[in-house]
């Protein structure tokens, strides 16, 4: 009786672990589907690859809510439909997993950018909020060692909204008290070398330029 019980317990154990694996392999293929179709050339509209990519990043979203991967790949979909909303909403649920401080911060200010392209003012709260959030961090570690390039993820939201806010001139002054560690900087040359309008400024930054309709 024992050595059935010991079998019956077995066989469950490896039907549960086949079920388990079964449903991890569904969940990569399907990311990797929709992977394949984004993989493809987008720039036609309407695209019916596109279109097969969302359903694939859909139905993996299904599958596993909670994969990172596959909300990145969900948020790809989303972005490059010009789907904003849906695309803003793929961003809280990242920021929700709280996969590390740092990404957290990374995704509050794509949120900037998004509220920009959905409403700039509707959402000219958030990024009021947001722009006193980072000042608040700014101040709190300026004076620390490598500031700069130890706390990217609040120095340079802090200069872009810097000029949005209050103009060139005030984001230069902050980024000429902080000089740049490196012989090319994205953001001093953004800032320095152009004259693009701030909002445009961010957009740039956040790789979200040229989506604006």
């Amino acid at each position: 009786m024992k050595y059935l019980t010991v079998l019956l317990l077995i066989s469950c154990l490896s039907s549960c672990q086949e079920k388990t694996s079964n449903s991890i392999n569904k969940c990569e293929f399907l990311n990797l589907k929709a992977q394949q179709y984004l993989n493809r050339n987008l720039s036609s509209s309407p695209n019916p690859k596109l279109d097969s990519a969302i359903y694939y990043s859909e139905l993996a979203y299904l599958c596993d809510s909670t994969d990172i991967d596959i909300l990145e790949t969900k948020l790809s979909a989303y972005f490059y439909k010009k789907d904003y909303k849906k695309t803003l909403e793929t961003v809280n649920k990242l920021s929700s997993l709280k996969k590390s401080d740092s990404a957290n911060e990374i995704y509050a200010f794509f949120k900037v950018g998004y509220f920009m392209i959905l409403d700039e003012k509707k959402y000219q709260d958030s990024i009021v909020d947001y722009y006193n959030y980072v000042s608040r961090k700014f101040e709190k570690h300026r004076n620390e060692k490598n500031f700069r390039s130890k706390y990217p993820v609040y120095f340079d939201p802090k200069v872009l909204l810097e000029y949005y806010f209050n103009g060139k001139e005030s984001a230069l002054e902050i980024l000429n008290q902080y000089p740049s560690e490196y012989k090319f900087d994205e953001l001093d040359d953004l800032i320095r070398l152009t004259n693009t309008p701030p909002k445009k400024m961010i957009l740039n930054y956040l790789y979200i330029e040229d989506t604006i309709q």
